[in-house]
């Protein structure tokens, strides 16, 4: 990992057949915030479980409704220095890719140039 000027922030959903201990054992210890929710899917863990392995090693975690959510959460707690990971599951990047898109779309009709 390259050093950073500012946090590394993660937004994570993961699926109940992967390994969560894996995952988050290697992860936990360069990320600093963590933002974890449940995938659109009956196949998702629960956030309360990513949330609560999370806490076992230590990390700072909070769970949300949506990725979505987590992803607002991040940004908006983000700074320009801080890197915001995001990552667990296809689930988790389609959810965050239409998240984009809404604020691209929004972004075109306010004149905003990206």
């Amino acid at each position: 990992w390259q050093p950073l000027g500012g946090k590394r922030r993660a937004v994570f959903g993961l699926l109940s057949d992967k390994d969560l201990d894996g995952v988050v054992a290697h992860l936990a210890p360069v990320i600093e915030e963590w933002a974890v929710a449940p995938l659109p899917t009956s196949r998702s863990r629960p956030a309360e479980e990513l949330q609560a392995a999370l806490q076992n090693l230590g990390a700072r975690v909070t769970s949300y409704q949506s990725i979505a959510l987590a992803l607002e959460a991040q940004c908006a707690h983000a700074t320009p220095d801080d890197e915001i990971l995001l990552f667990g599951s296809f689930y988790c990047v389609a959810e965050a890719l239409e998240w984009l898109a809404r604020y691209t779309d929004e972004d075109a009709a306010n004149g905003f140039a990206g």
